[in-house]
């Protein structure tokens, strides 16, 4: 359907990062480095603001990567992490005439970048569209509704989110358990096992939804 809000993940060969603006590592001082970019921004027509993730020893050279201003966050496990102000990428530009948005984090290598992407099922197609007639080669490994907290509640009878409801609040997933089925039973004015009953089929529900959106 083509209101569907969807998701998708993009792994994208390295050779071909430079047509969407992508190619960090060319531009980087070791073949050993990797960017993780943890969020990003765009704030006007000509800046973002990200947050870089790189190894420690990495070095970036900013002219030839459009960084504008490059201010360590911190330093730690080996990685450091950078607020970097550069020029926005063709895909980002890309996305933004798509009504598309980044799911981040982009990890970028120099086999590779997978780039997570949300949006209407058919602003994507028109999307993955501009990428074929620009000739970049991709590979979609992941292509699925998005399930939001609404989606899952609708799913769900009126007892099921009430037994559902009632068990997190009372500290029954807790561990050790700070109530137990009878209780909560009683609270709602059913046998304990028609209560477990509702829980179960709550439970079953969501775990499928997550679990069908994760296939």
């Amino acid at each position: 359907m083509e209101g569907n809000l969807k998701k998708i993940t993009l792994e994208i060969p390295a050779g071909e990062l430079e047509k969407i603006g992508l190619n960090y590592l060319d531009f980087a001082e070791s073949r050993d480095q990797s960017i993780v970019v943890i969020d990003g921004l765009k704030i006007s027509s000509e800046t973002c603001v990200n947050i870089w993730q790189v190894p420690k020893d990495a070095i970036l050279n900013r002219e030839r990567l459009g960084i504008t201003e490059l201010s360590k966050i911190k330093t730690t496990d080996g990685k450091t992490t950078f607020l970097v102000k550069k020029e926005p990428t063709k895909l980002t530009l890309m996305l933004e005439k798509h009504s598309l948005y980044y799911e981040f984090p982009i990890q970028i290598t120099h086999c590779l970048a997978k780039v997570a992407v949300t949006g209407i099922s058919a602003d994507i197609t028109k999307f993955l569209q501009e990428l074929d007639e620009l000739g970049v080669k991709y590979r979609v490994t992941l292509a699925a509704d998005y399930i939001t907290q609404s989606d899952i509640i609708s799913n769900l009878t009126a007892r099921q989110k009430e037994s559902l409801n009632l068990a997190l609040k009372d500290g029954y997933f807790k561990t050790p358990r700070e109530t137990n089925a009878h209780i909560l039973a009683d609270k709602m004015g059913i046998k304990h096992t028609t209560f477990l009953q509702h829980l179960r089929r709550a439970q079953e529900k969501i775990l499928k939804m997550v679990i069908d959106d994760a296939s």
